[in-house]
């Protein structure tokens, strides 16, 4: 006899298909895991099971980067030599090609730099001037470079930072806030969806004012020049308006 329950979130009697385990679906409480998932936005779990998933996340995450498997390191070099064929082949344009990008910050005319010769240009540099340029550059590597940030870029996002949360940004803004590429556009153009991108560079921070989606380009150009962005994209978030309730209640 199939089990049916009523689901918590969509308030409707259906049949469970998530969790997958006869243990879990004998206490399920949701009809799927979209339904789950969405009811978790907006809840907070208990911080000793929050320290507990991040640690976890974490330890996973680093072990898989630092010590790829024989099969992991097959499937990237097999990815890189079907992508290089497609290129080859036309099936593969650049990214960037053909996108107009607003003059933002110091690019262009903008820039301090912009119609002048480069001082450098053309210069080839002794190997013993190379080398101690390569000896300079090894002590700003890690702690001891100036942009340090307490290795931030391996913690973990939020457990509440789910695809189903990240999906419902992309759906409500359904385009890049800076360059106005729509999501369909970028997942045809770099083969993936619209990124979301955290206005104070704090993956914990998953509030609605704190969330907006940005193109390949412009979420790497992100990174750099923080304080300029991070005005520049609160104020953005501000002219849309868009309505956090709203959001939620849509969802």
């Amino acid at each position: 006899m199939k089990q049916i329950i009523f689901c918590q979130y969509c308030r409707q009697y259906k049949q469970p298909k998530w969790p997958r385990s006869k243990e879990g679906l004998a206490h399920a409480k949701y009809c799927s895991r979209e339904c789950s998932n969405k009811a978790q936005i907006g809840k907070k779990l208990p911080e000793e099971q929050i320290e507990k998933i991040r640690k976890s996340v974490s330890l996973s995450m680093r072990k898989r980067w630092q010590e790829p498997t024989e099969k992991q390191l097959m499937g990237i070099r097999k990815m890189v030599e079907t992508r290089k064929k497609l290129y080859a082949q036309g099936k593969i344009k650049p990214w960037n090609k053909g996108i107009k990008c607003p003059q933002i910050g110091r690019s262009g005319e903008l820039n301090g730099m912009y119609g002048k010769i480069p001082w450098n240009l053309g210069k080839n540099w002794p190997e013993e001037t190379r080398k101690k340029i390569s000896e300079k550059a090894k002590l700003r590597i890690g702690e001891l470079n100036p942009n340090w940030r307490g290795g931030i870029a391996d913690y973990p996002y939020g457990v509440e930072f789910t695809r189903t949360f990240k999906q419902m940004i992309r759906d409500k803004f359904g385009k890049c806030a800076n360059c106005e590429i729509s999501n369909e556009e970028h997942i045809v153009l770099y083969g993936q969806q619209l990124a979301i991108h955290h206005i104070d560079y704090n993956k914990n921070n998953n509030k609605l004012d704190n969330l907006i989606p940005l193109c390949h380009k412009h979420n790497n150009v992100a990174n750099g020049n923080r304080d300029f962005w991070f005005k520049y994209y609160k104020d953005k978030i501000l002219e849309i308006n868009i309505d956090a309730t709203e959001l939620v209640s849509s969802s």
